[in-house]
């Protein structure tokens, strides 16, 4: 990420701030914390689903690194875990059988909110707004063992499951892949999670002692291509990932990551069949705006397979998202196990293409559902979600026929169930729409389509996840201006449903 300061002007900055404090250029800074939240940027949940994997983007540059962590989610059948997890203190504060609570809560006072919490870090209260809502130090579920450093600014993040006759690894083992645009790189850190699931522990750099707090190092950074790896390219020279890794999308089928670019447009193709490598980057499949400005705002993995497979990509500057595919131009590698991780891969248009109807500008995402012949794409200039008919096909006339006024600052789509590559009935889907400066998740059925609610999530909502578990109970929102995860519930039977009714960590301006 670069400053908008002249060299010059930025050296007498540093060398003035440096006089000022007494400190010398050459100090490495404040170590951040291993078990706070602090502008989160991107959120995940384990294939168990105990735990949550969030990035710590370091926004203010208040530590010299942003950070990678493990919140436990609930544990209440482990015999032997080990403290307790988010589920478990909401339902241990909430009245049994209509009598009174388990565990009594106080009202949080206001000065709870902006200043450190002087108690011990078990500590929770109910909201002093919404007393349905349980605000908890975030500390008490984060995981011992589980906290590294990657970088500042990270902002997407993406997990690989690593299952036996996968890639040889031991089960409940997973690779969270994190796109970082502080340093330029995808950062890869190896969960593994306990066998009675009451822990998990990270691992991004050889030679460290299990559980260390450490920063990643650079073999396990995806940041330029390794020919050591068989990975050169045609033109037989290293290839660097380009900057502002922004958007990423997996195909475990392929084991392939897509990366797309926030700024200059580019994608990137990563090999995970063996140690995460860069295959190579490829030019835009958006033209430039007016200002010849180029972007990547989101990838969505819709199908699987060579030359058939399709990834939509939603464009920053332009109203509009189309479709890449991985085309081979050589031979399989029978060592690297697949054809679309041959070195000769290049990413190319599908000829599939959405462009909206509205003037405007930065798409932040796309949702197709194939069996109704519907795609949904989010608009943040005008905040509109538009829906297209694509009875066509792929490739044919994708008409607008849906628009949805949305909330301010739409930032991200989310779709649940996701798309299912195998054979999607398309039924019963819902689409949720995140809204940065709104504070807001819309919540809309596309079969009618229609707004069912708006739930208040609180400053800057970053980012949504879902468990996986069915029915679906919880979703949690990552709050970017909150500095916290917020807990919403989605039970049809319950009362406080499409509402916040925990969050981790106090909602703070700053970091506390």
């Amino acid at each position: 990420m670069r400053l908008g300061i002249a060299p010059a002007a930025l050296a007498s900055v540093l060398v003035a701030g440096a006089a000022a404090s007494g400190c010398g250029l050459n100090q490495a800074g404040i170590e951040p914390p291993s078990d706070r939240i602090f502008y989160p940027g991107a959120i995940g949940v384990d294939s168990t689903g105990r735990f949550l994997y969030v990035i710590n983007s370091n926004a203010d540059l208040r530590f010299n690194d942003g950070t990678a962590v493990a919140i436990r989610l609930g544990i209440e059948d482990a015999p032997d875990a080990q403290g307790t997890g988010v589920s478990d203190v909401r339902e241990s504060a909430r009245p049994a059988g209509g009598g009174a609570p388990q565990k009594p809560r106080e009202i949080c006072p206001d000065s709870k909110f902006v200043n450190p919490v002087s108690g011990p870090p078990d500590f929770c209260c109910w909201d002093t707004l919404d007393h349905n809502i349980l605000n908890c130090d975030e500390r008490q579920f984060m995981v011992p063992g589980a906290s590294v450093m990657v970088g500042s600014f990270g902002s997407a993040l993406q997990l690989q499951r690593l299952q036996d006759g996968t890639i040889n690894q031991p089960a409940h083992r997973q690779r969270l892949l994190a796109a970082v645009r502080g340093n330029a790189s995808v950062t890869w850190i190896d969960a593994t999670v306990s066998d009675d699931l009451s822990g998990v522990s990270f691992a991004c750099r050889d030679g460290a002692p299990d559980g260390a707090f450490v920063e990643c190092d650079l073999d396990h950074r995806v940041s330029e291509q390794d020919t050591a790896h068989g990975q050169a390219t045609v033109l037989q020279d290293p290839v660097l990932l380009p900057e502002e890794p922004y958007a990423l999308a997996i195909d475990e089928s392929q084991q392939l990551l897509y990366v797309g670019h926030l700024r200059g447009g580019l994608l990137s193709a990563v090999n995970l069949a063996t140690t995460p490598s860069l295959i190579g980057a490829f030019s835009s499949i958006f033209p430039g705006d007016v200002n010849g400005s180029v972007g990547v705002t989101s990838l969505t993995l819709t199908a699987e397979g060579i030359n058939s497979g399709r990834v939509y990509a939603t464009s920053r500057f332009l109203p509009r998202a189309a479709a890449f595919a991985p085309i081979s131009l050589g031979p399989v590698d029978p060592q690297l196990g697949n054809a679309v991780n041959n070195p000769q891969i290049f990413l190319g248009y599908a000829g599939d293409a959405f462009t909206s109807p509205l003037n405007g500008a930065e798409t932040r995402g796309i949702q197709p559902i194939p069996a109704i012949h519907r795609t949904f794409m989010l608009q943040r200039t005008p905040p509109t979600l538009i829906g297209f008919d694509t009875t066509n096909g792929q490739g044919g006339q994708n008409v607008p026929s849906d628009l949805l006024e949305m909330c301010n600052g739409p930032t991200f789509l989310h779709m649940y169930p996701p798309f299912d590559p195998a054979g999607d009935p398309g039924q019963d889907k819902r689409l949720f729409v995140t809204c940065f400066e709104a504070g807001q998740v819309y919540v809309v059925d596309p079969y009618v389509p229609k707004v069912l609610a708006i739930i208040e999530v609180g400053r800057g909502p970053a980012g949504l996840v879902f468990p996986p578990e069915a029915p679906l109970q919880r979703a949690y929102v990552v709050g970017f201006g909150s500095n916290n995860v917020s807990v919403v519930d989605l039970d049809p039977a319950s009362p406080t449903r499409y509402h916040v009714i925990q969050r981790v960590g106090f909602p703070s301006a700053v970091p506390r």
